[in-house]
């Protein structure tokens, strides 16, 4: 008979394998959720603001430090990336909610490469997705202003 240690560890998944299982219980939660209240709304409102705007002070301090961490930049940036992708789709996906538009009309691919190259003017980016006239901004728009 194996040792228990050996037998949870033969079973157990590398982290990259598969997500966390709290993150894929959420990830239903709200893929279930058809109409939600005001308050429902606004919370997951304020929990993608809040997870784009760790990410961007992270990329922000990363590269204020970037002697220090060297390779790992790349990485951090593509991590960053795939993070960005997603709570921007799942941001909008509420804005459009809150506006009564049509899923993923807010979200388009430059949104997430305009936080990532420029993560000081996250909250303009975030503020420019909320309006209720949204036009996605160009990278020639954005950084000549």
């Amino acid at each position: 008979m194996r040792p228990l240690l050996f037998r949870q560890l033969s079973r157990s998944t590398t982290p990259l394998s598969r997500p966390p299982v709290r993150l894929l219980k959420e990830s239903k939660r709200l893929a279930s959720m058809e109409t939600d209240t005001k308050p429902a709304l606004e919370a997951r409102l304020n929990r993608w603001r809040q997870v784009i705007t760790s990410v961007c002070m992270m990329l922000q301090q990363v590269r204020s430090g970037a002697g220090r961490f060297g390779a790992h930049a790349y990485s951090t940036n593509a991590d960053c990336h795939l993070l960005l992708v997603d709570a921007t789709r799942l941001f909008c996906d509420c804005v459009c909610e809150q506006f009564g538009e049509l899923p993923h009309e807010r979200w388009s691919a430059l949104l997430p490469d305009l936080l990532l190259t420029h993560p000081a003017r996250c909250l303009e980016t975030l503020a420019l997705i909320e309006q209720r006239q949204f036009k996605a901004p160009s990278h020639q728009q954005f950084d000549a202003a």
